[in-house]
């Protein structure tokens, strides 16, 4: 792969809840097989690391945010709602270029 093409890599944050691991991780597969430098949370976070933290510092760090909603996830509270907040925060963020 050339400069420009490392350039050109869309990194992609997954959010999503832990009783969607399985068709998130699928997803997180076929998203990295077509080129595309997707970040979940199991591949990424070292036992010991404050999850919180390099959550937070991902977001920060990708162009899009994927977020997968399920039946069950948007029927239960927890890290799935927090990271959408933390997400639509970081959208706020940016400049409107219209």
């Amino acid at each position: 792969m050339s400069y420009a093409q490392l350039a050109q890599v869309m990194r992609v944050f997954l959010c999503h809840s832990s009783g969607d691991k399985v068709s998130v991780r699928s997803l997180y597969q076929r998203l990295r097989e077509d080129g595309i430098e997707a970040w979940l949370d199991e591949e990424e976070i070292l036992p010991g690391q404050d999850w919180e933290d390099e959550i937070t510092q991902a977001v920060r760090a990708v162009d899009a945010v994927i977020v997968c909603l399920s039946r069950e996830s948007v029927s239960k509270t927890g890290h799935v709602q927090k990271e959408i907040r933390f997400a639509l925060d970081k959208a706020d963020e940016q400049p409107y270029d219209p």
